[in-house]
């Protein structure tokens, strides 16, 4: 869990010093987190950076600890215990060491173990964000994530809630010849229940190479693939529809 900690808050700064050019943001000694916090919350693209280096790139630092830390404690709860995927949740929580608020600490809130939220404890300790339910599991895990910085006097800690996520079940069904001569036309019929309107990635491989069709798909559509751009051989096709609100992903094949 240390690991994982301090690599976010590592890589929450590599981040941002890659991206916000010319002027990078001044950090006072060691590290200004509000400043760090508010610039990552503030921009949206890039939360998402950051969220997609840090779920992508798995970097591990072994930092001594302090030879006397105090102990913290998380306390986390949200605003429902169930909700629809698609939706948005409010966390809130509290930090404190031996009963005392613990001021100014940088908390990550995850989703089934992606980053989903950074915020930061006020004057008493609490925290509390936006999670968007972007999981679509019967149950999913909102975890948070204090670690503190090199050379902090408080120990790092965690704690979890568990979600009850509502969603609806979708299928895809595909239906291609099982042989077509090369130079005619490769016809690839989709069709989804119920009907969504929402974007289908079409994929054609051969094993050693792959190509990608994309068509926004309600009922059902008909991609007509010319052959002359493919190589003659054995093709397997798949399709997946990606997830919408309330609405689950699906493949086949």
């Amino acid at each position: 869990m240390r690991r994982l900690a301090v690599a976010l808050a590592f890589a929450a700064v590599l981040v941002l010093l890659a991206l916000i050019k010319p002027t990078a943001p001044t950090f006072t000694t060691p590290v200004d987190l509000k400043v760090l916090t508010d610039i990552i919350k503030s921009d949206p693209a890039l939360l998402a950076e950051v969220a997609a280096f840090l779920n992508k790139t798995r970097l591990n630092f072994t930092l001594p600890a302090p030879p006397s830390v105090a102990p913290t404690e998380i306390a986390i709860g949200a605003n429902t215990t169930a909700t629809w995927a698609g939706s948005y949740v409010a966390v809130s929580g509290r930090l404190t060491s031996r009963g005392r608020p613990v001021a100014g600490a940088l908390i990550a809130l995850y989703l089934q173990g992606k980053l989903a939220a950074l915020t930061q404890t006020d004057a008493q300790g609490r925290f509390n964000s936006s999670v968007y339910i972007s999981a679509y599991v019967p149950r999913a895990n909102i975890t948070a994530i204090y670690a503190p910085l090199p050379g902090s006097p408080y120990a790092p800690s965690s704690a979890s809630i568990q979600l009850r996520v509502l969603f609806n079940a979708t299928k895809l069904t595909l239906s291609a010849p099982a042989t077509v001569r090369w130079g005619d036309p490769l016809r690839i019929e989709i069709r989804q229940s119920p009907p969504v309107e929402r974007q289908v990635v079409v994929a054609l491989s051969n094993g050693t190479s792959t190509v990608a069709l994309r068509a926004v798909v309600k009922a059902a559509a008909v991609l007509e693939v010319p052959t002359t751009g493919l190589s003659p051989g054995n093709y397997t096709i798949t399709a997946m529809a990606q997830p919408k609100g309330p609405w689950a992903p699906a493949s086949a094949s």
